[in-house]
């Protein structure tokens, strides 16, 4: 009877009756798919964890599995395996108004790079960071270059023209427009005094704001 349930039993049930222990092998760093099969083949069941960054395995590989190498377990166990999402992603800083060396040194402590830099006109002192690309915020990997707008300062104002004004209306139109009266002189002139006659650069020249104007005012003979 005992020799026939033997029988019965492994005809009905490949597997064997008695288990035996089995040594975990080592799959750590080998691919998904080929863990998998080394497992299978030793006699273990798999499951797979969420994927979990590491900086050293790349994506796809096994970073941990539990039990560890060289555990014993019976045949049929469960081994399970976490897979490799690759490096943690870094979120890029927000350098916007940052002086451009500054901008660069915190872009590489983040573990980034530099990449093209342009410049644009702005109201911006020129050589502060405008705009980034990615933006702050952005994640991106490891070593990722990260390229800087930087301003050129701000666009050239067009000159107005003050001549025939007196020289506090001047002096104000003047500065409105982020410009300085510079130099002024006194031309004797029959006309009414302290009007602007002649005035240096032009009107309608460009200059960049913080330049100065010059002017010449009339004005009366000392008697």
């Amino acid at each position: 009877m005992v020799l026939g349930y033997l029988v019965s039993a492994f005809w009905l049930f490949p597997a064997p009756i008695f288990s035996r222990d089995l040594r975990v092998p080592r799959v750590l760093d080998e691919g998904i798919t080929e863990a998998q099969a080394d497992l299978t083949k030793t006699g273990f069941r798999i499951k797979i964890a969420a994927e979990e960054p590491d900086p050293r395995v790349v994506r796809g590989r096994v970073v941990w599995q539990d039990p560890p190498p060289g555990t014993t377990l019976a045949s049929g166990s469960t081994v399970e395996l976490t897979p490799s999402s690759g490096p943690a992603q870094i979120l890029v800083p927000d350098v916007i108004n940052f002086d451009a060396g500054d901008a660069r040194k915190v872009l590489l402590a983040a573990g980034l790079t530099i990449g093209s830099e342009d410049s644009v006109q702005s109201s911006a002192p020129t050589g502060v960071v405008v705009q980034t690309r990615p933006a702050g915020g952005a994640a991106r990997d490891g070593g990722s270059p990260v390229s800087l707008v930087l301003s050129s300062g701000p666009p050239p104002t067009g000159v107005p023209s003050v001549v025939g004004m007196t020289l506090e209306d001047a002096r104000r139109v003047v500065e409105r427009l982020g410009l300085t009266v510079g130099a002024i002189r006194v031309l004797t002139n029959p006309g009414a005094a302290g009007v602007v006659l002649e005035q240096r650069p032009a009107a309608g020249a460009r200059l960049v704001r913080g330049s100065r104007v010059d002017i010449v005012i009339s004005g009366k003979e000392d008697s």
